[in-house]
């Protein structure tokens, strides 16, 4: 009986990722997470906005895919560095633009973080990225009614609101569906747990001396 030429092709990309994986370390494998983000967060910037300061959050599907998958304190890194690094490139790192990126990505990963520990596997990527979307947008809100344009920007707060929710749904979509279907995403994950076990004896070695 001839082995399935599907199931062959998957055993064998299977086989080549976790071989091109093997080669990475643990910092090597973030800064991966970073540039997979910063190539969505480029991507951003392609498309038209239809209010001011107004991210679709393209790039949080990185962070949603690892959500679960990886420790909080790395997901942090691969944040800011993501946001600092989109910032210089893209000149706005002196700018309003970037106090909000900042501030609403931040705020909005920590709750998604505490919400998805408070809830666990109730509820789904989709549900979070819609809690993340609404906390981000929220945060920018108020970040422009303070420090830039003051309450003149509660006009347009609703459309914000409005705009984030949409925004949020597709990202959540995009990130369940990569998820389920990724042999990428899975294998990155395999060795994640490799690198992170393998460093805990280490760790133990440290503290016990």
């Amino acid at each position: 009986m001839k082995a399935n030429p599907l199931l062959r092709d998957k055993i064998r990309g299977e086989s080549k990722i976790r071989g091109e994986l093997r080669k990475l370390n643990k910092q090597e494998l973030l800064a991966l997470a970073v540039a997979a983000s910063l190539f969505l967060a480029s991507l951003e910037y392609l498309l038209p906005k239809p209010v001011p300061f107004f991210r679709f959050g393209l790039s949080n599907i990185v962070l949603l895919v690892l959500l679960r998958k990886i420790k909080g304190t790395d997901m942090y890194l691969v944040l800011l560095f993501r946001v600092v690094a989109t910032g210089v490139i893209h000149g706005t790192i002196a700018s309003y633009v970037f106090l909000f990126s900042l501030s609403g990505s931040v705020t909005s990963l920590s709750v998604v973080l505490l919400v998805s520990k408070i809830f666990k596997k109730e509820i789904s990527l989709l549900g979070l990225s819609v809690v993340g979307a609404g906390v981000s947008n929220s945060v920018q809100i108020l970040c422009s009614v303070f420090f830039v344009f003051g309450r003149t920007s509660i006009v347009i707060a609703p459309y914000l609101l409005f705009l984030g929710l949409c925004s949020g749904l597709i990202v959540g979509i995009l990130a369940t569906y990569y998820t389920n279907h990724s042999l990428f995403l899975s294998e990155f994950c395999r060795r994640y747990r490799e690198l992170s076990n393998a460093n805990r004896p280490m760790q133990k070695e440290r503290t016990a001396v």
